[in-house]
């Protein structure tokens, strides 16, 4: 069991993976590396041009992450940010990283919400994120071909 004043380690999705954007959540986290969220898929939920990213279970899906060691306070500011645990719960899940296991934390959404597009300025800073992280854009074309989106060779970062 892991003390109070012991870090958190947190698998960020979405524009997260930005180490810029996540320190404007918890400025206290230290980023250890990217890695693969094996057997989950991106998908964006919520109202036309307002939807946010979530992660769903998908056998043979991975989604590429950002490993942050967060303390306790800010993981109390990333609830507040990530509307826990109304909008958002936390899921403990395993992420394998240089041949060594870690256990952390991923949000994922509570609520049942419709496939839906989220709006540009949305989908540029999540593309610019996977760019700074040297992520392939796949992830995010499927989530959007899968909201019935289409994708345009200049959307592509």
């Amino acid at each position: 069991m892991k003390e109070k004043n012991e870090n958190i380690t947190l698998f960020a999705y979405g524009t997260n993976i930005s180490q810029q954007e996540m320190k404007s959540h918890s400025e206290n986290a230290v980023f250890i590396g990217y890695g693969e969220l094996e057997n989950f898929a991106l998908k964006f939920r919520g109202f036309q041009d307002h939807a946010i990213a979530t992660l769903e279970k998908k056998r043979g899906s991975s989604v590429p992450i950002a490993i942050y060691d967060i303390t306790q306070s800010d993981r109390f500011t990333i609830d507040n940010f990530e509307k826990f645990p109304y909008a958002y719960i936390r899921k403990k899940v395993k992420v394998t990283l240089n041949g060594k296991t870690l256990k952390g934390n991923i949000y994922v959404l509570k609520i049942k919400l419709e496939p839906n597009l989220p709006n540009d300025e949305y989908l540029k800073a999540l593309r610019l994120a996977y760019f700074e992280a040297g992520f392939d854009d796949k992830t995010i074309d499927d989530a959007i071909l899968e909201c019935g989106g289409k994708v345009n060779e200049e959307d592509i970062y």
